[in-house]
């Protein structure tokens, strides 16, 4: 479906020509050329490694160009704020660029787009403030609100304080206890409470966006149309159920908006892992489709394909250089965990140069259950997480969603997330972000969205802006390596605090030093700052290989030189339970919960670019499996 006010704008093959020209090294053929001219409402599904976010990116710098309305925009909606990242790393330098990224255009998350035009103007009419909209900061000052006896009721039915939170608006409890119960009548009043100082979290955010529209649905939808007569989604395979009803609302079917959803339907991995939902919002209808990748070869497209449990149409692998490992990859089955990390790197180390193993891609060994509880194991699970197989993992360092407890954790995350980037910003936004907890913490209003080094800038006094400028960067020169070090640090942090930030520095254990277990090798440490990563040494040549560790959701999006998926245990053993998917035999009547593994299992495999490799326990496969695997295509190594 086109519109009437997009009519006259028209994509041609010289504008695609040209944009080849400004992005460099990219070249598109006649399906990626189709999408980027299509201007109808169409899904797009993109499978790994296709360039995806090239297309979208090259579309949107055309339609930038040709813009021709100064009142009305482009709508860019993703779940981070990746797309606009890559625009300003690709684009930024250029008037496109800077055009993309400023009014009438928005490019951003979900939450911050129906934040902006719907839920923070509808507080606001409501005569409601706006303070804090954080999960972790909310709910923790909600819970330590709460009466000893409520507080009593959360441990004793082992409530964590996500309880804290409304599942809807206006208020409702998710909490087994009656709504005239002492208990009941606490929390929903503590929530109430909290709406009224201000403090929301990301998702009531999002129920507050519904409540708005459903009370003006017959004149916000118009207006927001209007406003964006072009709405381009990314990574739409992701999307939450209540994100869609929010766009089915403010962009219905009959809308003045063109909506295009770029994603790969088979890389839901988190919504399918954690619900039941069976309704399918992407894709929608007839789609275009982006069947080759330019990241993985036949030798992985042909094993991966089986496991495309979404859209069947077979993925297509066209980068050869890494072919002579079509028959190389390789199902280890084992009796130990513990041999796993070592055979695995043994066998890099037998199929790459060093010089390929420097190329800048990373090995890794990945698992979709990687932080279990310890009173939640079962010793005849096992290996049941990542840390069975290798028990200095740390869970937290390599979780998507990381949020460090200590002021020292910031510093070392940025440490680790800035080294070889050359780029003092990314170490400055984490030691500000520890700095922002600090504040809200102590109840100082700061904005708590966006980039933590901005909302730090716009709260200090502007005369002081540019030397506190000078004051963060200097920070990043410091070491934290021992304890005087970081006592050092944390002197020049308080008096930044007092100074600029107004605020007086308490007795607290958050900014004490803390021990870093670091990272263990079994050769020499090569300044390794990540602490999940296992370096592997040959004992006789002396050649070594790093091989990172973390869970398939956290990877999700990455390009690895070589990906080993490590058997897991969620109700069963999860690359065991997948295996008839694997040699194309799958059950008509599978378990609910395999489409779940299949799926992680098909987003971690997608990720190498020359190897694959699966680690299950030898006594989960059966010798006629064994053939079958074989016959498929795996190599079969028992360690």
């Amino acid at each position: 479906m086109s519109i009437s006010i997009l009519s006259n704008l028209v994509i041609t093959d010289q504008d695609i020509d040209e944009i080849e020209k400004l992005l460099g090294n990219v070249k598109f053929d006649d399906q990626r050329r189709e999408i980027i001219k299509c201007m109808d409402t169409k899904d797009i599904q993109a499978f790994p490694g296709s360039g995806k976010t090239t297309v979208l990116i090259s579309k949107l710098a055309i339609l930038a160009k040709k813009w021709p309305y100064s009142n009305k925009g482009i709508c860019v909606l993703s779940h981070t704020n990746a797309a606009r990242d890559e625009i300003e790393l690709r684009l930024g330098h250029t008037n496109i660029g800077k055009a993309l990224l400023s009014y009438p255009h928005f490019i951003g998350t979900f939450h911050s787009f129906f934040d902006a035009f719907i839920g923070l103007p509808w507080l606001r009419s409501s005569h409601y403030p706006v303070k804090v909209i954080d999960k972790e900061i909310v709910l923790k000052r909600r819970f330590s609100r709460l009466k000893r006896g409520t507080q009593y009721y959360f441990e004793h039915h082992k409530l964590s304080q996500d309880a804290c939170e409304s599942t809807s608006f206006p208020i409702q409890l998710n909490i087994k206890c009656g709504n005239q119960s002492d208990s009941y009548r606490d929390l929903y009043s503590c929530i109430e409470q909290s709406f009224s100082d201000g403090y929301f979290t990301f998702n009531e955010m999002l129920y507050i966006s519904r409540y708005a529209l459903q009370k003006q649905k017959d004149s916000l939808p118009q207006a927001i149309q209007t406003r964006f007569p072009l709405l381009l989604i990314d990574e739409a395979q992701d999307t939450l159920q209540i994100q869609w009803e929010l766009l089915n609302t403010a962009f219905s079917d009959n809308c003045k908006t063109i909506r295009q959803a770029f994603g790969d339907q088979n890389q839901a991995i988190y919504q399918s892992y954690l619900t039941n939902n069976s309704i399918t919002y992407f894709p929608q209808g007839e789609y275009l489709s982006i069947s080759n990748s330019h990241r993985f070869g036949r030798g992985i497209s042909h094993l991966v394909s089986p496991l495309e449990i979404g859209c069947r149409e077979e993925i297509q692998g066209d980068y050869s250089k890494f072919s002579r490992l079509d028959h190389s990859h390789t199902i280890f089955l084992f009796e130990n965990p513990s041999a796993v990390l070592p055979s695995y790197g043994e066998y890099l180390l037998s199929v790459f140069s060093d010089q390929e193993l420097s190329l800048g891609l990373d090995c890794y060994a990945i698992g979709m259950v990687h932080n279990k509880e310890i009173d939640q194991k079962n010793a005849s699970h096992f290996p049941e997480e990542i840390r069975d197989y290798w028990p200095r993992y740390d869970p937290c360092a390599s979780s998507a969603t990381y949020k460090p407890k200590y002021f020292i954790e910031y510093f070392r995350r940025g440490i680790q997330l800035s080294t070889g980037q050359y780029n003092a910003f990314v170490l400055v936004e984490c030691i500000s972000e520890g700095l922002r907890k600090y504040l809200v913490f102590t109840g100082n209003s700061i904005s708590t969205s966006g980039y933590a080094f901005h909302a730090l800038i716009q709260y200090i006094p502007q005369n002081l802006r540019t030397v506190f400028r000078h004051e963060m960067l200097s920070l990043t020169q410091h070491s934290i390596k021992t304890q005087s070090d970081w006592n050092n640090v944390i002197e020049i942090v308080k008096n930044i605090i007092r100074q600029y930030l107004y605020t007086t520095v308490q007795s607290t254990k958050y900014f004490e030093w803390i021990d870093d277990k670091g990272a263990f090798s079994s050769v020499s440490s090569k300044n390794n700052t990540d602490k999940n990563i296992y370096s592997y040494a040959d004992p006789k040549t002396g050649r070594s290989v790093n091989i990172h560790l973390s869970s398939i959701h956290a990877v999700k999006g990455r390009t690895h030189l070589a990906t080993l998926v490590l058997d897991t245990f969620w109700y069963k053993r999860n690359m065991e339970a997948i295996l008839p998917w694997m040699y194309c035999q799958p059950n008509k009547k599978d378990p609910k919960n395999n489409p779940k593994r299949v799926k992680c299992a098909y987003v971690g495999l997608t990720r190498a670019r020359a190897l694959i490799c699966v680690a299950i326990p030898k006594s989960s496969v059966s010798e006629n499996q064994r053939e079958l695997l074989i016959n498929m295509g795996w190599r079969i190594q028992e360690i």
